[in-house]
């Protein structure tokens, strides 16, 4: 094809490198969710200010775009680091903690591309693409995750195994500074990075995002106290007016409806709901 007479590969641009392997996976990876966080050493940037046990992993997984994926561990303290090296499992050392775009190798589907920032080991199941200008990774970032990019690799690869090699021979063409600006403002990081953050599969997991819309001093509220609240504010549904009361008969609660049709009359209803009752004692 006529680009590869004009393009450069990205693998003449950019490292392209294979991840690290431990030699006893079961040994040394964990997902984050099974030690204690504070065992774990989250945006590192130099491995010789590492003091604790754990590194965030780089580890492939499911089909997903821009961010994300990040749930494994590491022991990267001496004791693992060394262990690693009697199984001759490292590769590219130089190149760990640095920001990166990550993959997962083998997949039945499309490849997603990701960004990593500082702080990740990566690991054989998840190859990656290093470059120290990370605007330049970036933008490398938004070719691959595009339908020409895809396009490509079905030629370069017809198999489920997406290498670093395949991945170098992918042709790119760099564009003047201001498109690729333009590019870079496109690219939906920052989306896919609070996507991720709002599921509790994330270290980075604050709250539910739902309770982003709830006034501050509401959030803290029992169940209880949101009931009482709602019964003292009439809600509006399709021309009507709904008005709620909230009460307790011994242990079984009781919530009472009034509401006014469209010709302005009250009327009532009230239910012994169990899903309430339940939740409620």
């Amino acid at each position: 094809m006529k680009i590869y007479e004009t393009a450069k590969l990205i693998g003449e641009v950019s490292a392209v490198r294979k991840g690290m392997f431990t030699g006893n996976n079961a040994l040394l990876i964990r997902t984050w969710q099974e030690v204690d966080i504070n065992s774990i050493a989250f945006s590192l940037s130099h491995y010789n200010s590492f003091t604790k046990k754990y590194l965030p992993l780089n580890k492939g997984g499911k089909y997903r775009k821009w961010f994300g994926n990040y749930s494994n561990i590491i022991r990267f303290d001496k004791k693992g680091f060394a262990y690693v090296a009697q199984s001759g499992g490292h590769r590219s050392p130089e190149l760990y903690l640095h920001p990166c775009i990550t993959w997962t190798k083998i997949t039945s589907g499309k490849v997603s591309f990701r960004f990593s920032d500082w702080g990740f080991i990566n690991n054989d199941a998840s190859m990656s693409i290093f470059d120290a200008d990370e605007k330049r990774l970036q933008y490398i970032l938004a070719v691959l995750n595009s339908k020409v990019c895809q396009y490509f690799l079905y030629i370069l690869n017809s198999t489920l195994n997406y290498t670093a090699g395949d991945i170098s021979r992918i042709p790119i063409i760099f564009l003047t500074s201001k498109l690729e600006n333009t590019v870079l403002d496109l690219i939906p990081i920052k989306v896919s990075q609070t996507d991720w953050d709002s599921q509790e599969a994330s270290w980075a997991f604050q709250r539910c995002p739902i309770s982003v819309h709830i006034a501050e001093h509401h959030r803290n509220w029992t169940v209880e106290a949101a009931f009482k609240f709602w019964t003292k504010r009439p809600i509006q549904f399709r021309g009507l007016i709904f008005y709620g009361q909230l009460s307790k008969r011994g242990k079984v609660w009781q919530y009472e409806i009034s509401y006014k049709d469209l010709d302005g009359k009250f009327k009532n209803f009230a239910s012994q709901d169990s899903h309430v009752n339940q939740t409620l004692n």
